[in-house]
């Protein structure tokens, strides 16, 4: 027995050197090729592979060209979890896709030439950005255990989202989960962390009985071949395309933070691993912000949070109340003026206030036009006997705003209300009774 040169196993048969012209595999990955097992789901911690290229063509884009190789370090999308990235002889790897029933993958690099970056039968070095496969690992891995714990509560998976950021999702075939439940299960997820529990794949055959009892929603995959099972020791068996830490040790924590119901099942979202670390530390610096902010203790916060929206709510009342009280005053010193046209304007009005003045101004024979805001946004009005829908509009459209209206009255929004000089003026070369 000698070490395979080609995927390191050891085996007499390698000797042979079962190669076959077109694609100069040995004979396991020629085996795992027919039975869709990548180089980087049997070595999901190898960061980088010598591959073949197979195939080499121009993409649909300028700049961009799609390979295909004797074999891959790069994950396509499945399963739940986005493609890896990385580089082909230093090109920029923008997606992994695998492609038809035979699970033929096709690596998209960047390189900006005219002429094919790669021939077939060149011998490219893989290199796959390691940071982004780790996360997802963990976070896939971290799925597959929480799923698993879920089920012993006859809660089964109906989907689950990686997210992009921190936080991923799982959904469950439930209305609701009891919290005592969740709490059950964050904790034998972090049991069997302890416990060192291992993680391993393997390929079964569609018609084994292996498959009988498997934990599964809906059919098998669509790929040709053997089916992919991946096994929790003690815990779970699970059909599966991704790659997995070999031992939940590599997970290091996992903690659900929320749960909730979402379109007729519960979502559980949860953090795995470095996201959790980075969480942690998200929520720490958040935490010493707001200790200065308000110079209270950590463990004050919610206590003046709830201080402070209660002292809000009663400034928030009482100040309506005054620009009530002011608004009616306002409106009754222009109504002493006796014009025939009226403007007003405040910084800090807005629609309930100028109404409020401008039912003490406007009349059958009293036109009052009112605008609030400083700079950009704000709000204008216009009450009485001329206000007219193409009046109102022309306003709207001086201000770069939106409104209605009906019979004597218009008012709507502005994003533009520094351009209400110009629509007072405009206003007034339409209006006989404001000249």
């Amino acid at each position: 027995r000698v070490v395979c040169g080609c995927c390191f196993r050891r085996c007499c048969m390698c000797v042979r050197l079962l190669l076959t012209a077109s694609t100069r595999l040995c004979h396991h990955r020629f085996i795992g090729r027919r039975r869709m097992a990548l180089f980087c789901q049997n070595q999901p911690y190898a960061r980088e592979f010598n591959a073949v290229v197979q195939q080499c063509k121009a993409a649909d884009q300028p700049g961009l060209w799609d390979l295909q190789c004797d074999d891959t370090v790069l994950f396509p999308e499945g399963g739940g979890q986005p493609d890896d990235r990385g580089t082909v002889d230093g090109a920029e790897v923008v997606s992994v896709q695998r492609e038809g029933h035979d699970g033929v993958v096709t690596i998209r690099v960047r390189k900006d030439q005219d002429a094919a970056p790669f021939a077939q039968g060149q011998k490219v070095l893989q290199s796959v950005e390691w940071s982004r496969r780790w996360n997802h690992m963990q976070q896939h891995s971290g799925q597959h255990l929480i799923s698993a714990l879920a089920e012993r509560f006859n809660y089964q998976t109906s989907s689950w989202c990686l997210g992009k950021e921190l936080i991923s999702t799982v959904d469950f075939d439930v209305k609701s989960i009891p919290e005592d439940h969740i709490r059950q299960i964050e904790d034998g997820c972090n049991e069997a962390i302890r416990a060192r529990k291992t993680m391993s794949a393997r390929l079964v055959e569609r018609d084994s009985s292996e498959l009988d009892g498997v934990r599964s929603k809906g059919p098998l995959p669509e790929l040709s071949g053997p089916v992919r099972l991946v096994t929790i020791e003690s815990i779970d068996e699970n059909p599966c395309c991704g790659t997995h830490v070999s031992n939940l040790s590599d997970l290091q924590a996992v903690k659900i933070l929320q749960v909730e119901p979402f379109k007729g099942v519960t979502r559980v979202s949860f953090v795995v691993g470095q996201r959790f670390i980075a969480l942690l530390g998200q929520t720490f610096d958040r935490e010493r912000a707001l200790v200065r902010c308000t110079s209270v203790q950590a463990s004050l916060l919610l206590d003046e949070v709830n201080r402070i929206k209660k002292v809000e709510r009663q400034l928030f009342k009482a100040n309506k109340g005054y620009l009530k009280e002011l608004a009616t005053l306002t409106g009754e010193k222009l109504s002493q003026e006796k014009a025939p046209f009226v403007y007003f304007h405040r910084d800090d009005a807005d629609v309930e206030f100028l109404t409020t003045v401008a039912n003490l101004v406007a009349s059958d024979k009293v036109l009052f036009f009112g605008t609030g805001g400083e700079k950009d946004e704000g709000c204008f009005l216009l009450c009485g006997p001329e206000t007219s829908q193409a009046l109102g509009q022309k306003v709207a459209e001086l201000v770069d705003g939106k409104g209605g209206g009906r019979k004597n009255r218009f008012q709507g929004k502005a994003a533009k209300i520094q351009n209400r000089t110009q629509a007072l003026e405009w206003v007034k070369t339409q209006l006989p009774a404001a000249q």
